[in-house]
C-alpha cells in the first residue's frame, strides 16, 4: 500500500505491480492480470511504479561490497519529463475485472463447516449434469444454476 499512498501524497501518476518496466520518453509499464492477461501503461512522468515481488530476486550482498559501497558513488539517471500541464496524467486504461458474485453466507456451527462451504470442498460436483430438455426448461434451468452459484441476484 506504500506505493498508492506515496502517489497519493505527492499527485502523481501510479502503475502497481509491474513485471516489466522500459524507461524511454514514454516509460512503458506491463502488469499481470487474472487469466494470463498483460496490460500494458504508457505512463507521463512524473509517476511512482511499484514492481511485483515475484519480479525481483532477492540475495544478500558479500561482506566485501557492503564494505565497499559505503564510498560508492550513485548516479541519478533523470527520467524524461513532459510540460507541467501533463505531468500528472495517466494514460486511461480500463483492466479486465471479472463480475462480481453474490454469494450467501456460510451456514455451519463450526469454523471448519464454513469453510467447507465457503471453498465447496467435500461437496460432490453437480455441475457436470447432462439433460435433454427443451429450450425454455434449458434457459430456466441455467438462470437457476446462475443463481445458485452467486452470479445472478434473487430477484
Amino acid at each position: 500500500s506504500m506505493p498508492v499512498f506515496l502517489a497519493d501524497r505527492l499527485g502523481w501518476a501510479q502503475a502497481l505491480g509491474a513485471v516489466a518496466v522500459e524507461l524511454g520518453a514514454e516509460p512503458q509499464v506491463t502488469r499481470r492480470l487474472d487469466g494470463g492477461r498483460r496490460e500494458v501503461l504508457l505512463l507521463r512522468s512524473p509517476a511512482v511504479i511499484s514492481v511485483e515481488g515475484s519480479v525481483a530476486d532477492l540475495r544478500r550482498a558479500p561482506l566485501s561490497a557492503l564494505l565497499s559501497a559505503r564510498s560508492a558513488s550513485i548516479t541519478v539517471v533523470p527520467c524524461p519529463s513532459l510540460d507541467a500541464g501533463q505531468a500528472h496524467h495517466a494514460v486511461a486504461v480500463r483492466p479486465y475485472r471479472p463480475r462480481a458474485r453474490a454469494l450467501a453466507a456460510p451456514v455451519g456451527d463450526h469454523p471448519l463447516d464454513r469453510l467447507r462451504a465457503l471453498t465447496d470442498s467435500g461437496v460432490a460436483s453437480t455441475r457436470g449434469e447432462t439433460i435433454a430438455v427443451p429450450p425454455r426448461e434449458a434457459a430456466q434451468r441455467i438462470i437457476a444454476a446462475l443463481r445458485s452459484w452467486g452470479y445472478l441476484a434473487d430477484t
